[in-house]
């Protein structure tokens, strides 16, 4: 998972909750891009604003 391009932790709950920790990443809307072992990938573009 990254946020921003920065690589992010995260650990799924259960099948509706997957939580992470936001890194250090520049002010201002950055994508959320989630990637299966494999492979597989998935980006939510402006995902998240960070001030």
């Amino acid at each position: 998972m990254s946020l921003g391009g920065v690589h992010a932790t995260a650990v799924l709950t259960d099948s509706t909750t997957l939580s992470f920790a936001v890194p250090v990443v520049s002010a201002g809307l950055e994508d959320l891009v989630v990637q299966n072992p494999d492979g597989a990938s998935y980006t939510l573009q402006n995902a998240l604003t960070v001030q």
